[in-house]
């Protein structure tokens, strides 16, 4: 589980409610919309590589290209 307030943890907060997965604009565009400031595309891209399914916290898993999910329990 990602520290709160970081962008992995709003990214965590967003895919629980999308299961089918979601693309980095649109994630980007969302966490835009909470935080109500910028979130850059290599910000939400960089937060999910920490994060992704082999390395880090192993939170999150490509679905298929450019499309990121919750890593399954």
């Amino acid at each position: 589980m990602p520290r709160p307030g970081t962008i992995a943890a709003d990214i965590e907060h967003y895919l629980k409610a999308k299961r089918d997965g979601a693309r980095i604009g649109e994630i980007a565009s969302e966490l835009a919309n909470v935080r109500r400031s910028p979130v850059l595309r290599h910000s939400v891209r960089s937060a999910l590589y920490q994060n992704l399914e082999g390395s880090g916290h192993e939170l999150f898993t490509r679905l298929e290209r450019g499309v990121y999910g919750l890593k399954a329990d």
